[in-house]
């Protein structure tokens, strides 16, 4: 019988001849950790969210969808967001702005921008002391 005994430790590796020997076993296990590893990679996305005049929007939620992973916009609109599927999807939503959401597609950048949602303005918000259109409650 044609066996080979490695010793390592206080394991023991019999390797028979009609076995892959430690080499090859070392390729496949490598090989197959690389394929792997770049199926499932994760990314970092980052961007800005402006609106139609292409100024920047802070406090735009910026979420992947079916996670409950997200990031809102600073004060000039940009965010970054780490740790996403290169294959995901980003949801975009702010008030008064119609949401969208953009397949990420490996991309690293991701630059939207928002319309205005003119039919949220018509809603009817009920105050204190009566109830006016949301497009005159709005402003200062």
């Amino acid at each position: 019988m044609m066996n080979r005994f490695y010793q390592c430790g206080r394991m023991v590796f019999d390797f028979g001849v009609n076995q892959l020997s430690s080499k090859s076993s070392l390729v496949v296990l490598i090989s197959m950790f690389f394929s792997f590893s770049v199926l499932a990679q994760d990314i970092t996305v980052s961007g800005k969210v402006s609106d139609k005049s292409g100024d920047g929007l802070p406090g735009v939620t910026v979420q992947l969808k079916g996670s409950s992973k997200g990031v809102a916009t600073d004060m000039n609109g940009s965010y970054s967001i780490a740790g996403v599927p290169a294959n995901g999807t980003l949801s975009f939503t702010f008030v008064g702005m119609t949401s969208q959401e953009v397949a990420i597609g490996g991309r690293s950048t991701i630059n939207v921008t928002l319309a205005d949602d003119a039919a949220l303005l018509e809603e009817v918000v009920v105050v204190g002391y009566g109830t006016v259109k949301k497009k005159d409650a709005t402003g200062a």
